[in-house]
């Protein structure tokens, strides 16, 4: 049943998991997956900056430098990688 919101379902359903603002300055906010959720940040030669199990969709990103990275989402059997830019202000 796809109205099943409280089961494993309502994440194979079809809400595309995305990222916002991106570009972001300090904190973005996952949408399309449940929490807690694995979360890894990658730099663009592949190198592994956070590793972290999320329990909120509010991700504090103000470590990282201005730049382009990966960010790979994960729970269960639902993986997104996502492009992320950080910006100044």
């Amino acid at each position: 049943d796809s109205a099943n919101i409280n089961g494993v379902e309502a994440e194979t359903q079809a809400y595309p998991i995305a990222i916002y603002p991106n570009p972001l300055s300090d904190l973005i906010t996952v949408s399309g997956i449940n929490t807690p959720f694995e979360l890894n940040v990658f730099d663009v030669k592949g190198t592994l900056l956070l590793h972290q199990t999320a329990t909120s969709k509010k991700i504090d990103l103000s470590e990282l430098e201005n730049g382009v990275y990966f960010m790979s989402l994960k729970k269960n059997k639902v993986s997104k990688t996502l492009k992320l830019i950080k910006a100044p202000h």
